[in-house]
């Protein structure tokens, strides 16, 4: 009787455990650094913090008569680490360009905390492939002279032909960059936002999404190479852009500094234009399930310029208002599409892609401003829309003679680095560091940025018949439970070097009376029912704290159900316990 007893009560224990859900989320991959609509939604888990080993040793480079720059972060602010107003750029005579070719086409470097993956395609100029890489390795000295980076950002680099095969077409292609995996947070304004992993990793967290082999993918332009100039090269010439302003540009964009909204090719035919942030559409096996518009940090502080400045995230928010559960569900693009247009929501897409291509109209408005002054006014001139270059930079015509000259669209040509800084200290004006630090960039004028973001929201809330959870637990705790459940159960209860296992499928209707006692026990629940709460924001330091576990195996957020039904758990399988002894 006691060993049915037993067995009941193991089953009861399972009871509160249906409401756990499998902890997952949304992350996206983008696979292609001259296409932001190159992305993939791939599941990402949550992993430990593991401390990354010391950067790989740089391949060798010829001698140099300067010390290597240190790679431990400097507390000190930009300005005592900057040369003299006079002088050129940090460290721009560190390593002048060797006149022997490279070993190999490919290879492999560290600067401060960028671990440089580098790849030359251009196998008939290793000139061009040593001077491009210098120039790589020099922007990334300049990034980190400015960042306080606590954590090593890897970054894929290619310089290859991208000049059309038509000579007679002009080439006027430069590269581009973007983050290579961007993670889903929740806002403290409880809006899903895509974080790319470059920023993440600042955030230092105990447990985080998992993170990939790459932070950054580039790709620049090494077939017209007439039209760039080089450090070393003869003066500068009026249809030559210095490759350094081309890197550290795309670089900061694939720190975060761009916006999530794009022209769509699903809706490339629909007129007038439509914009919206990037859109998530699933297969589902036989058709297609709308997963929402997802911004990225940076629109989080996008506003609408005018008498009333207005955040621009109030007014796109109701684009998630279409086909949501379970109209979510359509047979193929153009029945999506069509459904679209139809919609209510296509007048705010349509009202964005007017905006975006109607100047002063947009900004970005950094953390603690208290002014219109401080809003960074951004480029939306440009007409017809580019992706990747409105809303991404700045306005040409009011900030092109200023410190932050470096973010405007297009990049001079005829104009080195260090002409244009003229008496500026850094070519990363005030207003890209304000922009930076607001995304929650540490910097050496704010290293401790103690920047807060809500939680991991929960997984993508399809229906699902079936979920598997498994945990394990150990603790000591009193209380008392009733209720009814079918599950699978395998537990084992150790006294006295003895054992007692059962394993049973039935439904059960008991109490447990109130017990104390320690125990370990292992459960796994089948077919469990998928529950729907609702992520609410938070304001711990730790952007990973919803629903896993934190350092020393605690549960850091106080408003985690899961917490109590472990508890629940636990004094269930005491119950049982006290029942046999």
């Amino acid at each position: 009787m006691k060993a049915l007893t037993l067995t009941l009560l193991l089953l009861l224990s399972v009871t509160c455990l249906t409401l756990i859900k499998e902890i997952t989320a949304q992350c996206y991959d983008y696979t292609n650094a001259l296409d932001i609509s190159a992305r993939t939604p791939i599941t990402c888990n949550i992993v430990d913090n593991i401390k990354e080993p010391p950067p790989p040793i740089a391949s060798p480079q010829p001698p140099s008569s300067s010390p290597p720059p240190s790679s431990s972060p400097s507390l000190l602010p930009t300005a005592s680490i900057s040369p003299p107003v006079s002088s050129p750029l940090p460290s721009a005579s560190i390593s002048p360009p060797p006149t022997s070719p490279l070993p190999s086409a490919s290879a492999n470097s560290t600067t401060n905390n960028f671990i440089i993956n580098y790849k030359c395609e251009i196998e008939t100029n290793q000139e061009l492939c040593t001077k491009a890489q210098k120039s790589i390795e020099k922007v990334c000295e300049l990034l980190k002279s400015n960042l306080n980076l606590i954590t090593n950002i890897k970054v894929d680099v290619t310089l290859r032909n991208l000049c059309p095969t038509d000579a007679k077409q002009p080439c006027n292609e430069l590269g581009g960059a973007t983050f290579a995996r961007t993670m889903e947070l929740l806002d403290d304004d409880n809006v899903i936002r895509e974080y790319p992993t470059t920023l993440v990793k600042q955030f230092d967290c105990e447990r985080h999404y998992e993170f990939g082999d790459v932070d950054i993918r580039a790709i620049f332009n090494g077939g017209n190479v007439t039209s760039l100039w080089f450090e070393g090269d003869p003066q500068i010439t009026t249809d030559q852009k210095d490759f350094r302003i081309i890197v550290l540009k795309e670089f900061i964009k694939a720190l975060g500094v761009q916006t999530s909204l794009i022209e769509q090719p699903i809706f490339l035919n629909v007129t007038p234009k439509v914009l919206t942030p990037q859109l998530t559409l699933t297969d589902n096996g036989g058709g297609l399930e709308f997963m929402g518009f997802k911004e990225y940090a940076f629109d989080k502080y996008m506003v609408f310029r005018g008498k009333q400045v207005q955040p621009v995230n109030e007014n796109i928010k109701s684009l998630n208002d279409f086909a949501k559960v379970p109209d979510n569900k359509f047979n193929d693009q153009q029945e999506f599409v069509t459904k679209f247009v139809q919609s209510q929501q296509i007048g705010v897409a349509q009202n964005m892609a007017n905006l975006s291509v109607t100047q002063f109209t947009l900004g970005f408005q950094p953390r603690g401003s208290k002014s219109d002054d401080d809003i960074i006014i951004l480029e939306t001139l440009l007409n017809p829309y580019q992706n990747g270059v409105n809303i991404n930079n700045f306005d040409a015509s009011v900030y092109a003679a200023t410190n932050d000259f470096l973010m405007i669209s297009p990049i001079t040509s005829g104009k080195t680095l260090e002409d244009s800084m003229g008496k500026f200290p850094s070519p990363l004006g005030p207003k890209l560091i304000s922009l930076l630090e607001t995304l929650g960039y540490p910097t050496k004028r704010l290293p401790n940025n103690n920047f807060k973001v809500g939680n991991i929201p929960s997984p993508p809330s399809s229906p699902s018949p079936s979920k598997t959870v498994t945990t394990a637990v150990t603790t000591s705790v009193t209380t008392q439970i009733t209720t009814t459940v079918p599950v699978v159960v395998t537990t084992t209860i150790q006294q006295d070097n003895t054992s007692v296992v059962s394993t049973q499928t039935q439904n059960v209707v008991t109490k447990i009376e109130s017990v104390s006692q320690s125990v370990v026990t292992t459960v796994v629940v089948v077919d469990a029912p998928q529950s729907q709460p609702i992520p609410s924001p938070t304001n711990s330091d730790d952007p990973f704290q919803g629903g896993i576990y934190s350092s020393g195996s605690s549960f850091k957020n106080q408003n985690n159900f899961s917490s109590i039904i472990f508890i629940i758990l636990i004094v269930c399988i005491i119950g049982s316990f006290q029942s046999i002894i």
